[in-house]
C-alpha cells in the first residue's frame, strides 16, 4: 500500500473524513483478520508533526507502534503504556522531550 492511501476516497462522511470501519484499508494500518481492532501502525518518515494522539492508548489490540522519523514534539503521552499488548514501539528521531513514563516498564517490549 502506497502512501496514496491518504488521499480521502469514498466513502467519507459529512465531515470530509473517511468513515468509520474503513480504519483497515488506510496507508500505514493494519488490523486482525477478522477486520475489528487495529494491531499495528506504521507511520515512520511520514513528515508528521504535532504531538502523538493519547487516544492511541485506547487501540486496546495494538501490536506495533512505529512512529519513529517524524516531527512529533512534547512529551510521551502516559496513555501509550496501558496498551497491554503492544509489543514494538518506535519514537525515536522526532522532537519529544521530558521523561519517559515509569509505566514503560510495564510493557512486553
Amino acid at each position: 500500500m502506497d502512501k496514496q492511501q491518504w488521499r480521502k476516497d469514498y466513502p467519507q462522511s459529512s465531515d470530509g473524513f473517511a468513515m468509520p470501519g474503513t480504519e483497515c484499508g488506510w496507508y500505514g494500518i493494519e488490523c486482525d483478520a477478522s477486520g475489528n481492532y487495529i494491531t499495528h501502525i506504521s507511520l515512520y518518515e511520514n513528515n508528521l508533526s504535532g504531538t502523538i494522539p493519547p487516544e492511541l492508548g485506547d487501540l486496546k489490540y495494538l501490536y506495533l507502534l512505529y512512529l519513529w522519523g517524524n516531527k512529533f514534539q512534547g512529551s510521551i503521552p502516559p496513555e501509550l503504556f496501558k496498551l497491554s499488548v503492544l509489543y514494538r514501539l518506535s519514537l525515536s528521531q522526532n522532537y519529544l522531550n521530558g521523561s519517559i513514563p515509569r509505566e514503560l516498564g510495564n510493557l512486553k517490549i
